[in-house]
């Protein structure tokens, strides 16, 4: 099995909505609670067409395939490759601010049926990769008390805890 991270595009927004209808994703991302069809295409419009030109925001989907090879122009998609997450690096705001104390935070999400996999350390440490290469200097991340699975994730990755409070927990990795 390989592991991609894709730009987003139009035509996965079905299972982009459906990844984040699942209970745990709903559970840990207020932002995607009452989310219909039409916010998740809109979602992936905005970062089609807005790719790395908002940098350091960015989107990238998780995709797994069993191909090989294909050529370097191929557009991945649900015939040659299966949406099982995501992770973004986003501004925050507000609560999110005030609560992380961070200006910006990685979220990360993974379909249930394949968590456990290792998937998500391997996409983590591919996106920690651009990050440097782009020479960011700390990487962080938000996470919920209980949510021990993401907990175990950004230890893999070498993030430590750097704040926490009754709400949950920042991790931050020195990235140079």
């Amino acid at each position: 099995m390989k592991i991609l991270l894709t730009y987003p595009i139009n035509t996965d927004s079905a299972a982009f909505y459906k990844l984040i209808s699942e209970d745990d994703l709903q559970r840990e991302f207020s932002n995607f609670r009452n989310y219909t069809s039409d916010d998740s295409e809109a979602e992936m419009d905005y970062w089609e067409t807005q790719a790395d030109s908002v940098w350091p925001s960015f989107m990238r989907l998780i995709r797994v395939t069993e191909k090989d090879w294909l050529p370097q122009n191929t557009v991945w998609n649900d015939e040659n490759s299966r949406l099982v997450g995501f992770i973004s690096h986003t501004e925050t705001s507000g609560i999110d601010r005030d609560l992380s104390g961070m200006n910006y935070l990685i979220g990360f999400g993974l379909a249930e049926w394949c968590r456990g996999l290792g998937i998500m350390p391997i996409a983590l440490g591919m996106t920690l990769q651009r990050m440097r290469e782009e020479r960011m200097n700390v990487a962080s991340c938000y996470v919920k008390h209980g949510n021990r699975s993401s907990e175990r994730v950004l230890e893999k990755c070498g993030f430590e805890m750097a704040r926490s409070h009754e709400f949950g927990m920042t991790f931050i990795k020195h990235l140079i």
